[in-house]
């Protein structure tokens, strides 16, 4: 299993190979794919605001794990899976990302973490998961 960081600029995430992991680089597991189908899930769900999601679906994706079939039509069909997911980031802004995820990660990692990357972390997530929506996905999530 690849070990997957962030990279020395404190601008996205590398693999122990070096330079950043593209989507869909490394080994995704069906744990992966299986956590990648709750994360997304939990992200949008209306009852909750948890912006380490945003942190874990970046490495998910980072790693090449992508949503099910499954989880994409039950929650709601590619578009409305984006759109979810967009309006929730909108939700999260870096104050709260800033008080409840920063003091949980290793220091290396914290002191790379700023307002702006956050708000790039954000993007990328929705990027990445555009992207990986338009791959043909198996029912495990696996393109």
């Amino acid at each position: 299993m690849e070990d997957l960081r962030y990279n020395e600029h404190g601008r996205g995430f590398s693999s122990e190979r070096g330079g950043i992991a593209p989507a869909g680089a490394g080994s995704q597991s069906c744990a992966e794919n299986s956590h990648s189908d709750h994360k997304f899930a939990a992200l949008v769900d209306e009852r909750r605001t948890a912006p380490r999601d945003i942190y874990d679906l970046e490495l998910l994706l980072a790693r090449g794990a992508c949503p099910s079939r499954a989880t994409v039509d039950n929650l709601g069909g590619q578009a409305a899976l984006v759109k979810r997911v967009s309006d929730k980031l909108d939700l999260m802004g870096w104050a709260l990302f800033r008080d409840e995820v920063l003091p949980t990660l290793p220091m290396e990692m914290r002191a790379n973490i700023d307002e702006d990357e956050y708000l790039a972390m954000k993007v990328r997530l929705l990027e990445t998961l555009e992207r990986c929506l338009l791959k043909p996905v198996t029912e495990e999530g696996a393109p």
